[in-house]
């Protein structure tokens, strides 16, 4: 919509904008995190300019990528799960819900939230903290919930069961550097013809990807990458480590 309205360059700084804003009301969260568990104010102002001036977040922030408001969006999250813990309302256990969701569609990596979630709220549980708890885990089971049914969803689309393809294509593309994939292979000719043919006509990887996608499914290309990977599991695990 901003690019539609402003154009490209002020869409970028707008959204650039944004972001540190967005860090910026973070700081704040994070230094109440550390201030219910540090008893120093010196200490606690200490950690908290650490992580406002960590050079790694503010080259994040600088960029339109999700690392900024995932950092940004998890210290929210742990600052709402102090909170549901000290206040446990519907209305805290509706926010932790609602951010537990955003992260998970902002980046699906986090799904590795919801078992340790769900295993942390458990030993609230058994440690008296049984409202906050309960609240806890009805977020957890909602959050999971949504998101099985956004995944069910995206397998009638695209034949696959996942979050979303954005997975899928980096493994494509480190199992074709990794050597992995066959050059004669069907999908590796497919991606080459379709980059020779779009990128010198719109010097934009995201029209090859368009392009290349739109002639073969995230399924195929899943399971053609299965299967390579499955013949040599150990030097895959070595190729992503290094």
């Amino acid at each position: 919509i901003l690019k539609d309205l402003c154009g490209i360059p002020a869409c970028y700084w707008i959204t650039v904008f944004i972001q540190h804003l967005v860090f910026l009301f973070s700081i704040g969260a994070f230094y109440n995190i550390i201030s219910n568990f540090v008893k120093s104010e010196r200490i606690s102002f200490w950690i908290t300019l650490f992580y406002a001036t960590f050079p790694a977040y503010t080259f994040n922030n600088n960029w339109i990528l999700t690392q900024s408001f995932a950092i940004s969006g998890c210290v929210f999250l742990i600052y709402t799960i102090v909170k549901l813990r000290k206040n446990p309302t519907i209305a805290n256990g509706t926010l932790f819900t609602s951010l537990l969701l955003f992260l998970l569609f902002l980046r699906p990596g986090y799904l590795y939230l919801l078992p340790v979630l769900a295993v942390s709220w458990f030993l609230c549980f058994l440690g008296k903290e049984r409202k906050a708890a309960t609240i806890g885990i009805a977020g957890v089971l909602i959050t999971t919930l949504c998101s099985l049914c956004y995944m069910k969803a995206f397998e009638r689309q695209h034949g696959l069961f996942a979050f979303s393809g954005i997975g899928v294509r980096n493994q494509f593309f480190i199992a074709q550097d990794a050597g992995f994939l066959y050059t004669s292979s069907k999908l590796v000719q497919g991606y080459n013809d379709t980059y020779n043919e779009v990128y010198p006509r719109h010097h934009n990887w995201a029209e090859v990807d368009g392009f290349f996608y739109a002639k073969y499914s995230l399924a195929e290309v899943n399971d053609t990458v299965t299967k390579a990977v499955r013949q040599d599991p150990v030097r895959w695990a070595v190729f992503c480590y290094d």
